[in-house]
């Protein structure tokens, strides 16, 4: 979009009443022309083509300017309002309710007095009597908050600063090579470090482990994925992780294994042994087992409303899920494990050696 018109360096100009703008080389594309030397306008303009026809859904009141067309101004007649050099693209304003957004989500990430985990948050009446905003924008930027999970929103309780667990880094390859050597280790090794601690950076004794041992007989999923009969007895152990004190989930898992396979040790069915020192690859080479490969299968979804209460995040937000698959040295699988994880917490790394060409 090409101004007929011109403006001081200090970005304020004077626009006549009855001043218009054309185009001069460049397609209008959803209400923006991207020039050489571009300019936002606050208010609307007509915008004409060469042969002096309007511009389909640029043209608004003689007089005014376009809010957000990105024009070049070039020598000629005043206009009036204020106008904001860009860049090469165009930059819209910032709506106020992504503001005040911006501006608590940093207050939560300072640790600030009055926005730490479950503090409330301000009354909306009490912002909009602060200055913040109207009632709309207030709740606009604590729905936004919520969604981005840095509170929670609970009709009759307020808004609420979330309590956010550890993120998590899961380095797959290193993780599992790491995961197998600690098998072999001290008994004292083992019992004071684990692949949690790892993936969080926490120490071992800030770290709860919760677990659900039963059994089962094997649906046709896990009938295929172990290669048996339909029907066999399996042992299902539900895992999950939490710092000390607290209730919020790191993750949660469903591991199976060969009912039959394992109680070769009576304690591998014992959920008090849990969480077990140097994890399922000691617990398999009790029986004779050495794990030799894992397949890991990595998607996402929407979490379910029971997963998102465990995992303390927002109805409807994103989870990753891994089924990680354990094979033995014989070629069997021996193990096998769905684990749900907060897309939001979680971070998953993986680094693969190439071979390198010969010279």
């Amino acid at each position: 979009m090409v101004l007929m018109g011109r403006a001081p360096l200090d970005g304020t100009a004077q626009w006549p009443r009855n001043a218009s703008c054309t185009t001069r080389g460049a397609t209008p594309v959803l209400g923006m022309a991207v020039p050489s030397n571009p300019w936002v306008l606050s208010r609307d303009c007509r915008a004409r083509n060469d042969d002096d026809s309007e511009v389909p859904g640029l043209s608004t009141v003689p007089g005014q300017c376009c809010p957000g067309t990105v024009i070049e101004l070039v020598p000629g007649l005043w206009f009036t309002d204020r106008v904001e050099r860009r860049g090469s693209v165009m930059a819209p304003k910032t709506p106020q309710w992504r503001v005040l957004a911006d501006q608590i989500a940093g207050e939560i990430a300072a640790d600030a007095e009055g926005y730490r985990p479950g503090d409330p948050l301000p009354q909306i009446r009490e912002m909009v009597a602060q200055g913040k905003g109207s009632k709309t924008t207030v709740l606009a930027a604590y729905k936004a908050l919520e969604a981005e999970g840095l509170v929670s929103m609970v009709r009759g309780h307020g808004t609420k600063v979330r309590r956010r667990p550890p993120h998590q880094i899961r380095r797959h390859q290193e993780r599992y090579i790491w995961e197998k050597r600690l098998a072999k280790r001290t008994y004292e090794e083992r019992h004071n470090n684990g692949v949690i601690d790892k993936d969080t950076g926490l120490d071992h004794d800030q770290i709860e482990c919760h677990t659900v041992f039963s059994t089962l007989p094997a649906d046709t999923d896990l009938a295929q994925r172990f290669g048996i009969e339909l029907g066999t007895l399996m042992l299902h152990r539900n895992y999950w992780h939490s710092t000390a004190g607290d209730t919020t989930a790191m993750s949660l898992i469903d591991s199976y294994l060969v009912h039959e396979v394992v109680a070769q040790n009576p304690d591998l069915l014992d959920s008090s042994k849990e969480p077990w020192p140097g994890g399922t690859h000691h617990q398999l080479s009790t029986v004779g087992i050495e794990i030799d490969e894992i397949q890991d299968g990595i998607r996402t979804r929407l979490a379910t409303p029971e997963e998102a209460k465990k995992l303390g995040i927002p109805v409807g937000s994103a989870v990753i899920l891994l089924d990680k698959t354990s094979i033995s040295t014989t070629g069997d699988v021996v193990e096998y494990s769905h684990v749900v994880l907060p897309g939001e917490r979680t971070q998953i790394q993986y680094s693969v050696q190439l071979e390198r060409w010969q010279q």
